[in-house]
């Protein structure tokens, strides 16, 4: 699913709440997991579910 800078439109310029998705591996009991960082003007936000 990873797309080029060149081929994803900045919709940071159109839009003030950016949602970003970045899987996560660790090794041991959780073998995956994925992080959402919820961003706006005024908080960041980090929400880790497994």
């Amino acid at each position: 699913m990873s797309q080029t800078a060149a081929s994803t439109p900045n919709i940071q310029i159109h839009r003030k709440d950016v949602l970003e998705l970045e899987p996560l591996s660790l090794p041991g009991e959780i073998t995956s997991a994925v992080a959402g960082k919820f961003l706006n003007r005024k908080q960041n936000t980090l929400i880790l579910a497994k």
